[in-house]
């Protein structure tokens, strides 16, 4: 479970430090809106808080974990916002490194749950 985050970063993230890191720009235009949405582009993120940059891709990361896990499709989102911003939008792209992370993530979870349990 290298990069799936503790099932308490599910928090809010705004006292989180965020990475000052912006991607490529050819990166962040060739993904596409998911459900209608606009674009992702690299002038929305360089012009977005470091807040607003994890509202933006985490809004674009939801749906695409829903259609995996739609029971703990937020859970699972609140989880991946805790990454880095580069890392997200890496999820974003690569279906293959999206679906590492969510069994990742799953794992830390069902740790989790035996632990409580």
């Amino acid at each position: 479970a290298r990069n799936a985050q503790t099932p308490n970063a599910a928090q809010p993230m705004a006292a989180a430090p965020a990475p000052a890191t912006v991607p490529a720009p050819e990166t962040v235009a060739a993904m596409p809106g998911a459900n209608g949405q606009t674009p992702l582009t690299i002038e929305m993120l360089a012009n977005a808080s470091p807040a607003e940059q994890k509202t933006i891709v985490g809004e674009r990361l939801y749906p695409l974990i829903y259609e995996r896990e739609p029971q703990l499709a937020a859970k699972l989102t609140g989880m991946m916002i805790g990454l880095d911003i580069s890392e997200i939008l890496h999820l974003l792209e690569s279906p293959a490194a999206l679906e590492e992370n969510i069994k990742e993530a799953l794992e830390v979870l069902q740790e989790h749950n035996d632990a409580a349990s």
